[in-house]
């Protein structure tokens, strides 16, 4: 029995090194990049991500969001720094046992901490998290130092890095920001005045990291960036005003194929609750994915596909169901079953920025996160030879290989 492959997600790695290398080139040698890989790595794939970051000489660490993900990455064979941002959902002695460090921002889970390094006989590594103005994890601003006075007294801790979050980093006006980074390095300030000497030291993400001063600073957190998502229009445009060179890379494309084509006559319905109706012939392609998949519903009669082969965009027609959409290929030529068609990527008309506007969520990250995390990421260059040009495979080798989802 032989079939094509349904959908399939490709990850560029030249384009993840070229954003990695944009950001180095603006931070400089003195500063350190952690790469924010939580959820999913934003829908890019956790493992696939981590091995291009374990990999990439301008990476120190990684950031999770949760002990399980930095759990998996040890399993998988990841080797650099990893810091959990937030939760805590695994036992956390696992965490000491994996070199793991931890965000703390109270005495009663420092206490614990220190309680099961005490049992393994070592340090647990953690960061101390600074309220300066999210009010989410972190200590307030005047019990910071009490706080590290306290940790150093703890014989099985070891505070590794202090860190804060912005609330609105990506924002045309960046008062409230600018408050927040003031707060932050008047801690650090007031820690030097102390010697009171801590590793890393970071706050901004990558809506900050090209446009506030880091000489106080050593490691910057990026996410959405790395990806080649900007994090806001005004953020690019403050950003381009001090580096000509800035520009990203999405290194995210959503790809699927052609299952089935059609003539259908002048004003007939398509799809349903006969949202479209066509005001001509129309030849109509079907595409085997649907919101299930995380192609949101709400691109109806709105979004566009790309035909690679043509270099041309099709429009989504009617109501994208659960598990098929239906475009117009009216002026695609060479349309056949199995034709390659990209729903995100590169290309303005389908980026993640553009399709976000559509939908109404105006961010990206929720248009890769939507992509369902069973749907196979292919790392390219590197196996695209061997897998994506492939059209047609067979049931034993979809089995083995894994490659049909």
């Amino acid at each position: 029995m032989t079939y094509i492959r349904r959908t399939w997600v490709e990850i560029d790695q030249q384009a993840f090194d070229r954003n990695i290398t944009c950001y180095k080139n603006i931070i400089g040698p003195s500063v350190m990049i952690s790469f924010v890989i939580k959820a999913n790595a934003y829908g890019h794939g956790l493992i696939e991500t981590a091995n291009l970051a374990e990999g990439n000489e301008n990476i120190h660490m990684i950031n999770t969001a949760m002990l399980s993900e930095g759990l998996t990455l040890r399993a998988h064979g990841i080797r650099k720094p990893i810091l959990v941002l937030g939760i805590i959902d695994e036992d956390p002695c696992q965490a000491i046992i994996n070199d793991i460090d931890l965000v703390v921002s109270d005495t009663q889970l420092l206490n614990e901490l220190n309680a099961c390094a005490a049992t393994l006989g070592k340090k647990c590594s953690i960061h101390i998290k600074v309220d300066t103005g999210l009010a989410r994890l972190g200590i307030p601003l005047d019990e910071v130092i009490p706080l590290i006075r306290y940790a150093h007294s703890l014989p099985h801790i070891n505070i590794n890095g202090i860190c804060s979050h912005f609330a609105e980093a990506s924002s045309q006006d960046q008062t409230y920001t600018k408050l927040q980074y003031d707060r932050f390095i008047s801690v650090l300030k007031e820690l030097e005045t102390k010697n009171i000497t801590i590793p890393y030291r970071h706050i901004t993400n990558s809506a900050a990291s090209t446009t506030y001063d880091l000489s106080l600073l050593n490691m910057i957190r990026i996410g959405a960036g790395i990806y080649g998502l900007s994090p806001s229009q005004a953020h690019k445009e403050r950003t381009l005003a001090v580096h000509p060179d800035y520009t990203l890379d999405p290194i995210l494309s959503w790809h699927t194929r052609v299952c089935h084509i059609r003539l259908i006559p002048a004003h007939a319905y398509i799809g349903y609750d006969r949202t479209y109706t066509t005001s001509r012939n129309t030849t109509i392609a079907l595409l085997p994915i649907g919101y299930s998949d995380g192609y949101d519903k709400r691109l109806s009669n709105k979004g566009m596909v790309y035909f690679p082969h043509a270099q041309k965009f099709a429009p989504v027609i009617g109501r994208i169901a659960m598990n098929m959409t239906t475009i117009d290929i009216s002026n695609i030529p060479d349309v056949q079953l199995g034709t390659e068609v990209i729903l995100v990527g590169k290309q303005v008309e389908i980026s993640a920025t553009t399709i976000s506007g559509l939908t109404g969520c105006n961010n990206p990250r929720e248009v890769t996160l939507s992509i369902h995390q069973c749907i196979q990421r292919i790392v390219t260059p590197q196996d695209v030879a061997t897998e994506k040009n492939s059209l047609v495979y067979t049931e034993k080798k979809a089995k083995n290989k894994r490659i049909v989802t």
